[in-house]
């Protein structure tokens, strides 16, 4: 997450310095969103990495990978979200494989 961040913030200084950034405006007047170009292209391409990332935490707890669509619903489903990341794995296998804490154990 660290490293993301870094990468981020790299990217968006980048677009700025660059000039490769166009704003959209918002409901409210006067009050624009500022996007860059390597800001959108680095966000869709640890996209796919992140959810495969996510769908695995879940995993790990035991619950179906389709629960991180709780992101939806705003503000209680990322907070919701959030805390089953931060749950501990379940104990032994699960449905959807052995738990890999395990694994590193006994190794």
């Amino acid at each position: 997450m660290l490293l993301n961040a870094l990468f981020s913030s790299l990217f968006i200084t980048l677009d700025s310095f660059f000039e490769t950034s166009f704003s959209i405006p918002t409901a409210i007047e006067g009050v624009f969103i500022k996007y860059g170009y390597l800001q959108i292209a680095y966000g869709l391409l640890v996209l796919i990495p992140a959810l495969a990332v996510t769908v695995r935490r879940m995993h790990d707890i035991g619950k179906s990978g389709w629960t991180i669509l709780m992101f939806i619903i705003p503000i209680v489903g990322w907070i919701w979200l959030i805390i089953l990341c931060v749950q501990d794995s379940m104990p032994g296998p699960n449905q959807y494989g052995p738990n890999p804490k395990e694994e590193l154990i006994h190794a």
